[in-house]
């Protein structure tokens, strides 16, 4: 029965009736609420998304928002590795604009040393990002960023922001950033180090994905 409500609603899904694939997943959910099988674990997830996707086509309605993020969590709980559940919630955290969930769910995310280098390193360059923002909107601006002619080229000449409270913020999230980037460099394993000795003729199939994955995140 799980499994029949589980090709019930992803058709439902598929077709964009969210309100009949919600109620289906639910069901399918319902039978395993703790995910201790595939097709439980399967059904929070495809749970999740409808409750996401629902939430994407009426952004008024934070409730389902909430629910996603409750399932993308079970979900989370059942394997701790689901990338993509972890940047789900973070990405509905930033939608509700829930600034002080969005840093704890991010910084838990980088301190969590069960988890593989590459997605601690997201999570630390996520938290950069956002000292990057925060000391580009001080220093990207008309009272600080002048066009001056330099050697026959324009060029960027920037000056220092005329109120004191703003250079120290300019400095302080330019030094949180720098330490935050510098945590996830810091995690760069060996087999990104000897990128150039990988045996790319003798890797099979998932090597080749594993290492693309882990490459691509450093």
């Amino acid at each position: 029965m799980a499994r029949k409500d589980l090709v019930d609603g992803s058709n439902a899904y598929k077709g964009r009736k969210f309100p009949e694939a919600e109620k289906l997943f639910r069901a399918a959910a319902a039978r395993d609420p703790k995910g201790e099988t595939t097709e439980g674990k399967v059904a929070q997830l495809f749970l999740a998304r409808t409750l996401h996707s629902m939430y994407i086509g009426d952004r008024k309605n934070s409730a389902k928002a909430e629910e996603a993020i409750a399932e993308y969590q079970k979900a989370l709980a059942n394997d701790p590795k689901d990338q993509s559940s972890y940047k789900a919630i973070a990405s509905l955290y930033e939608n509700l604009q829930k600034t002080d969930e969005w840093l704890t769910w991010v910084t838990k995310r980088s301190q969590d040393t069960s988890l593989p280098a590459e997605q601690r390193a997201e999570a630390f360059t996520s938290l950069a990002a956002k000292k990057n923002t925060c000391a580009n909107d001080i220093s990207d601006t008309e009272a600080t960023k002048k066009t001056v002619t330099k050697d026959g080229k324009q060029a960027f000449q920037f000056v220092k922001p005329a109120k004191p409270e703003d250079f120290e913020a300019l400095k302080k999230c330019t030094a949180e950033g720098t330490a935050l980037i510098d945590q996830a460099i810091a995690l760069e394993p060996d087999t990104v180090k000897n990128a150039k000795s990988f045996d790319i003729k003798g890797a099979n199939d998932k090597q080749l994905q594993d290492t693309m994955d882990l490459l691509k995140g450093f």
